[in-house]
């Protein structure tokens, strides 16, 4: 189920979709860093979506971790921003090896790690918080 909400807010992202991606957050949903509400954070991904046009968003299989005490889960996802019209079929082939897709790709483009911490509310998960950092040359560091 996880999975495939992060399938669908990347193609919410890559279709510019402010409304959509919030659709898929907690009402008390926080971004960092900066610790924006969800409002803030609607006005943030709006700008990035005008700043960089149309675009892809490619990925590896995300690390996920269900928490079985508690309705939680956290998942880490390393990904990259393209134009739309470029490709890299390479990085199909390693989706299920982040640590070569990541290798591969940190040759082609700027890296980035969200954290996303799920919870589960009246039988669905919801993006509770995100935390984006940045790859910072030896690794990941806000």
């Amino acid at each position: 189920m996880i999975h495939s909400l992060i399938e669908k807010g990347a193609a919410l992202a890559e279709a510019q979709d402010v409304e959509g991606l919030l659709s898929l957050t907690s009402k008390k949903f926080s971004a960092r860093p900066g610790q924006h509400n969800r409002q803030e954070t609607g006005q943030i991904l709006w700008m990035a979506f005008k700043h960089y046009g149309p675009f892809k968003v490619l990925y590896p299989k995300p690390g996920i971790e269900v928490e079985n005490a508690k309705p939680a889960a956290s998942v880490s996802i390393y990904f990259m921003i393209v134009k739309k019209e470029i490709s890299y079929p390479d990085l199909k082939e390693l989706y299920l090896d982040p640590k070569a897709w990541l290798a591969q790709a940190g040759e082609n483009a700027d890296l980035y790690r969200l954290n996303l911490a799920f919870i589960k509310y009246q039988g669905e998960w919801l993006v509770a918080s995100a935390h984006l950092e940045p790859f910072k040359g030896l690794g990941f560091g806000s």
